[in-house]
């Protein structure tokens, strides 16, 4: 068995962390349009268990003031 280093070890948290978000985005995209670049980066910057998390939420989305909500309550817990 093959151990990981520490370097690919977080390349392939990076990897998933970057698919997850291209895949949450494209959902966005397609129920919202063209999402606004800062929420787009904002939403490229959460952390892997975040994404999830807005996986989850952006059923709930009916507009995209709910998206924005959703993303500043997470920096003001």
């Amino acid at each position: 068995m093959q151990t990981l280093t520490s370097w690919e070890e977080k390349g392939l948290i990076r990897g998933r962390q970057e698919g997850e978000a291209t895949i949450v985005l494209q959902q966005l995209d397609y129920k919202f349009g063209k999402l606004p670049p800062e929420v787009e980066a904002q939403i490229q910057s959460l952390a892997i268990h975040q994404i999830e998390a807005l996986c989850k939420a952006l059923l709930d989305f009916g507009e995209i003031d709910d998206l924005i909500a959703w993303l500043e309550n997470l920096e003001n817990p």
